[in-house]
């Protein structure tokens, strides 16, 4: 059985995956070119995800907050909560916010829709420092 950490490590395999990725984003920025020149008007992958933030459902903007949580604090000590049970907690409560109408709750309390999508953002800032956090590699 070949060891995970050589794999994961070896050079190949990195540089392979860097291609991948430098492909798959110069494929997706091509096909939002596509999209935007091409009929019906406003099909592009960014107007996609903008409708979707904009339905108020605020659930890419819970994503983000938690996304930076993981990326820009990562832990330098081993995890207090499974990582499994904490992407787990970070799609359950993913799944709550998008079932239970967020904007019809925050709308009497702030009246500013870009308040709402910080206090989303934050929120789920704090749940990805809590429950979704990566490990430093040093």
């Amino acid at each position: 059985m070949i060891e995970i950490k050589k794999k994961v490590n070896d050079k190949n395999i990195i540089k392979r995956i860097e291609i991948f990725l430098i492909v798959l984003f110069i494929i997706l920025i091509g096909w939002d070119l596509y999209l935007a020149v091409t009929l019906p008007d406003n099909n592009t992958i960014s107007r996609v995800i903008q409708n979707n933030v904009d339905s108020g459902k605020y659930i890419l903007t819970y994503f983000w907050g938690a996304t930076c949580a993981n990326v820009f604090f990562p832990l330098k000590r081993k995890p207090k909560i499974n990582p499994t049970i904490g992407t787990i907690v970070m799609y359950v409560i993913a799944l709550l916010i998008w079932r239970s109408n967020p904007e019809a709750h925050l709308e009497p309390i702030v009246a500013t829709n870009l308040y709402h999508y910080g206090l989303v953002m934050v929120f789920g800032f704090v749940i990805g420092f809590i429950f979704w956090r990566q490990g430093s590699s040093e």
